[in-house]
């Protein structure tokens, strides 16, 4: 999984975002190392609802601007998140135990 596919799937942990809100999150999560411009983020965006990972969902209620779409995580999301995370986890003991971080 790519940086740009977890941090996006990251932003969306904590219920549904627009792409635009999700793009400023990561690149604010990831000390700007991953910068999402309009084309890649709505490609990363495409391409893991493509697998199911995420979904379009409706705004909620209040929001306005019909032009945003919204994106959740799928329960298969979910799951594929928590194992990518478990194992970014192990890398990072690893690295701490040959004395890297």
């Amino acid at each position: 999984m790519t940086p740009s596919f977890f941090f996006l799937m990251l932003s969306l942990t904590e219920g549904r975002r627009h792409g635009h809100a999700m793009a400023r999150e990561v690149e604010e999560r990831s000390g700007g190392s991953v910068r999402l411009g309009p084309g890649s983020l709505y490609w990363s965006l495409g391409r893991l609802s493509d697998v199911g990972l995420i979904e379009e969902v409706e705004a909620p209620e209040g929001e306005t601007d019909e032009r945003r779409r919204f994106y959740a995580l799928t329960p298969s999301g979910r799951k594929v998140l928590a194992r990518e995370a478990g194992t970014l986890e192990r890398i990072v003991d690893y690295a701490r135990l040959r004395r890297i971080l």
